[in-house]
């Protein structure tokens, strides 16, 4: 990682742009690389990850976790993704939440936008919904989910989700933050992550 001069220049960056303290910093650092021998943590260590701590089961929805931390882009999750995803999904305020989880359920449009389209929603809420004998039933039930979710979120009755008709709904019922499918960490979860970390040597 370079001289102590640059890592402390690293760990105070993360410590002016996260929720973390320095001694948090240092530690997020050195579990990170105790999952990976490289400069990033591949798709199956990340999912090991939000499977083994987050209580994540859901393999589409630990891809979409993983998509959605890699910010740097594809071939991994960097040290810098890591920092400041766990930032917002362990400490963020409602708005980077609200933003995290948004970029997990949206798909990026043609014209590089992300939104949540009835297509996607049907999508997330068939993987997470529990398995029912008649799959004919199932499907209509998801559906009418998809219609109430549409309803009850699309601000701007356009026919699809963006960032601000989340953001809005959100705001107004903090319930609806995981409404197509757990993507973050209970509070449990986050604690016991915490202390898995901050024993990390």
């Amino acid at each position: 990682m370079g001289s102590r001069k640059e890592q402390l220049k690293v760990i105070e960056r993360f410590v002016e742009t996260t929720h973390f303290e320095h001694e948090e910093v240092e530690k997020m650092i050195s579990f990170f690389h105790t999952v990976t021998d490289t400069t990033k943590i591949d798709r199956n260590a990340f999912r090991e990850i939000l499977h083994k701590y987050f209580n994540l089961t859901e393999t589409m929805m630990m891809d979409r976790v993983y998509r959605a931390f890699a910010v740097a882009g594809e071939g991994g999750v960097t040290e810098s993704d890591f920092v400041h995803g766990m930032s917002a999904v362990l400490r963020g305020s409602i708005e980077e939440k609200v933003d995290f989880v948004f970029r997990v359920y949206a798909t990026i449009t043609d014209d590089s936008s992300r939104v949540i389209n009835r297509d996607t929603m049907f999508f997330l809420l068939k993987h997470t919904m529990v398995k029912i004998q008649n799959e004919e039933e199932r499907d209509e039930g998801i559906k009418d989910l998809v219609e109430l979710v549409m309803k009850k979120m699309d601000v701007d009755h356009d026919g699809k989700l963006s960032l601000a008709d989340y953001t809005e709904s959100v705001t107004k019922d903090p319930l609806l933050m995981e409404a197509l499918g757990p993507c973050l960490p209970d509070e449990k979860h986050a604690s016991e992550f915490m202390r898995v970390v901050m024993s990390t040597p």
